[in-house]
């Protein structure tokens, strides 16, 4: 099986000051010795729309970062090695304390930044 994240696979020192570096393998870098700090992460963000037996839409008020206090689907980061399915899921389970069973797909968006 291929690595999750093969820029960390071997890496054992800071590439700042090459000392010997905490490896959070596979996706964070730590040195203490300079303070570098590196975090390997997808940027996949999913999200899901929940639905009551109604029809209704589940919604929640977002309380931090860019959008605080508007309302949003649950959402979040697609961790490494996590399907964007499961990441609907676990994130909806996470932020609204639902179960949910996913449906058809809505869409997929790109920004570019």
């Amino acid at each position: 099986m291929a690595s999750l994240n093969p820029a960390l696979e071997d890496v054992r020192f800071c590439p700042r000051c090459a000392q010997l570096a905490e490896v959070s393998f596979p996706r964070e870098l730590r040195c203490d010795a300079c303070g570098y700090h590196a975090l390997w992460s997808p940027e996949p963000v999913a999200a899901a729309i929940p639905r009551d037996e109604n029809g209704r839409i589940w919604l929640l008020r977002r309380t931090q970062h860019e959008g605080a206090g508007c309302w949003t689907f649950p959402g979040g980061y697609v961790e490494l090695g996590e399907s964007v399915e499961d990441a609907a899921v676990h994130e909806t389970r996470e932020e609204l304390d639902k179960d949910i069973e996913l449906g058809d797909l809505v869409g997929v968006y790109a920004e570019a930044s």
